[in-house]
């Protein structure tokens, strides 16, 4: 990893909040992952810190950095072996890249979602998302299955379906889609909510983890009251 890191950017949110973004350096990235080598294995991993007051906030950044570790060290620990079998070869290429997008909204929900590529050879590479949802009012971490009401999924699920129609017509498993039993995730932005699709759910491998955003006059009718009345 060839770039250099510690606390690059600061977006204000509002009302006291603040995000730092915070990358892993190469020192870091040893004491997690023991077996690291950079001459190998390239990693660029980076997270949001919450600049605010209070116990939960300190616990809601041990969250997100928790969230963001699980998934590198299950990644990394999948492919040793690909990783001692290709290095023996010569032909040996691994990168994992996290990035991420972050919001607060209405100061009450503090929405993350990492996006990660990751390349370990082969004829491409695999992408997916990792959110996190909070309510800082009910001092939990909130999904799909919290939010909307799901009497009315399938007719939701139209909705969804209807605006990707009218877009890039990303979703192309028709019945994988409107299975009851499938749920997309999901990440609050200002404007409204995206759902998130990982790769291979609901369309083919090369369409990659995808996001569909509507706006939350859109979703109101979807939404639980509470969620209602807060994104009127």
């Amino acid at each position: 990893m060839k770039w250099m890191i510690g606390i690059v950017t600061i977006t204000l949110l509002g009302w006291g909040y603040s995000f730092k973004r915070v990358c892993l350096t190469d020192r870091q990235l040893k004491l997690i992952l023991t077996y690291y080598n950079p001459k190998l294995e390239e990693i660029e991993a980076c997270y949001p810190r919450i600049i605010g007051k209070g116990h939960e906030i300190y616990q809601i950044n041990g969250l997100i950095k928790k969230r963001l570790l699980k998934d590198l060290r299950e990644w990394m620990d999948m492919d040793r072996e690909t990783l001692l079998l290709s290095t023996r070869s010569g032909s040996f290429s691994m990168s994992y890249q996290a990035d991420y997008t972050a919001h607060i909204i209405k100061n009450r929900i503090i929405s993350v979602v990492f996006y990660i590529n990751a390349f370990t050879g082969g004829a491409h590479g695999n992408d997916w998302f990792i959110p996190f949802n909070w309510d800082l009012e009910k001092g939990v971490e909130l999904n799909f299955l919290m939010v909307f009401n799901l009497d009315l999924l399938d007719e939701l699920k139209r909705l969804i379906w209807e605006v990707d129609r009218r877009g890039k017509r990303l979703i192309a498993n028709q019945s994988d889609f409107f299975n009851p039993r499938f749920l997309p995730l999901i990440q609050f932005t200002p404007k409204g909510i995206k759902f998130l699709f990982q790769k291979y759910t609901v369309a083919p491998g090369c369409n990659g983890a995808f996001g569909i955003e509507i706006p939350y006059y859109l979703l109101q009718k979807y939404l639980l009251p509470e969620y209602r009345v807060l994104f009127k």
